[in-house]
């Protein structure tokens, strides 16, 4: 994220998109109750770049954490295909 701020324009725009609850409601019970109390819950770590590899991104976790030196334009949960969709805005 540091590095999308460095190279994005005083004033630019970063659209994204995550796995927020929805997509995590197929977790095992244990990876839910994290992810509901607000942290980031990651899969099949050993498998990079497959689909079988996965972070879910909970809104609080997205505001302390990814939205970090970015002013938050909009948070969409259960956005387009199933995921949410997060606005920044360099400052």
């Amino acid at each position: 994220m540091s590095e999308l701020r460095r190279v994005l324009a005083p004033d630019g725009h970063l659209p994204q998109t995550t796995h927020g609850e929805y997509q995590a409601r197929r977790l095992a019970p244990e990876l839910w109750e994290r992810l509901r109390a607000g942290g980031l819950v990651t899969v099949n770590e050993a498998e990079p770049g497959s689909n079988r590899s996965g972070a879910y991104h909970p809104e609080p976790y997205i505001r302390r954490t990814v939205a970090r030196g970015f002013d938050i334009l909009a948070i969409s949960l259960l956005g387009w295909d199933t995921q949410d969709t997060v606005l920044l805005r360099r400052p």
